[in-house]
């Protein structure tokens, strides 16, 4: 088995409030693969965009990421293999933002400057990280802009951002984010506010720039259709955990967390009656501050049983390389060994 190219580990990023203290990600693992697309999927709520920003350390306060995480970093450097902690060096770590792992933010509108054109936006990575000479810079970057699609790079490269239509606008953030060529792409709902249409060109594309450059891309969207169509790997997500991991087959196939099976049972499949029920989850995310210690999914799931109001339960392998947070499943697992 290869190496992970970008490892989290125990994964904790609090805020800390008068109220409390808000565990947004709360002891996350993650492997993402050379080449792989790990999809996160879950609730609004549930810390998947908060464990993106703390990989690129864009936590601002009174967020933190707490003493014991780890995020390590594996890239081609002049050494065979260079391993970067991204936890380490906030200096080191603008070396690697933008070089060795980028990311696609979920509004474009809000991302992208409203006082500076699109090119210079773009550029102003490639300066820094790939060469300071301005003319070769701005051929780097009209190459990125093409290669993501867009007919007229050079007007594009003139333009504003409010002159652009949203799924332009969204090529734009993939171009900028893949100009220094990195090794890991994040994707944080980058189709969200865009129609079906550009959406499929957005997740077309992405197909087909990870195939072209050998990146990999972790994507984060609560759209289990999109998860299916373009993800190698799965993990589910709930109140700042991972409750289910796996591979896309294996989780649509087999779910086993109720949480899981819940958010697939939520969705309209083809053939359904036209005039049925979707299936709903009862009640709402909680807010994750000064949680009892128990499993954190018990107030909303139809399975719930004692052990699930007394401790809170591990994330436990029921089978090669699929991991469940449920208590449903420790005893087959004590039971298999």
């Amino acid at each position: 088995m290869p190496e992970a190219l970008l490892s989290i580990r125990n994964l904790r990023t609090y805020y800390h409030l008068d109220e409390g203290i808000l565990k947004a990600v709360d002891g996350v693992d993650l492997d993402l693969m050379p080449g792989q697309t790990l999809g996160i999927i879950g609730e609004s709520g549930s810390g998947k965009s908060v464990t993106a920003r703390s990989v690129m350390r864009l936590i601002a306060p009174p967020g933190k990421i707490e003493p014991g995480s780890s995020i390590l970093l594996r890239a081609e450097g002049s050494a065979p293999i260079e391993i970067t902690d991204l936890l380490a060096d906030s200096e080191a770590m603008r070396d690697v933002r933008g070089k060795l792992i980028s990311m696609v933010f979920q509004e474009p509108m809000t991302s992208l400057s409203p006082v500076h054109k699109v090119g210079n936006q773009i550029m102003e990575a490639v300066l820094l990280h790939t060469t300071p000479d301005r003319k070769q810079a701005r051929i780097i970057t009209l190459e990125s802009l093409r290669r993501v699609g867009l007919p007229t790079p050079e007007r594009t490269f003139d333009a504003y951002a409010h002159e652009l239509s949203g799924g332009l606008r969204q090529r734009v953030m993939i171009a900028m984010a893949l100009a220094c060529h990195p090794a890991v792409l994040i994707a944080d709902e980058p189709t969200t506010a865009l129609d079906v249409t550009v959406q499929w060109q957005i997740l077309r594309l992405m197909a087909s720039l990870r195939a072209e450059l050998g990146m990999a891309i972790l994507y984060i969207t609560h759209d289990l259709g999109v998860v299916a169509q373009i993800a190698d790997a799965v993990a589910v997500m709930y109140l700042g955990q991972i409750v289910e991991s796996g591979s896309v087959f294996t989780l649509f196939e087999n779910p086993l967390h109720p949480y899981t099976q819940s958010l697939l049972s939520s969705i309209p499949h083809i053939g359904s009656r036209a005039r049925g029920h979707l299936e709903a989850i009862a009640g709402n995310v909680p807010v994750p501050i000064n949680l009892p210690k128990r499993c954190r999914f018990a107030d909303r799931c139809k399975h719930v049983f004692n052990d699930c109001l007394e401790a809170e339960p591990a994330l436990v392998e029921v089978e090669l390389g699929h991991t469940v947070r449920c208590f449903l499943h420790h005893k087959e697992v004590e039971l298999d060994r």
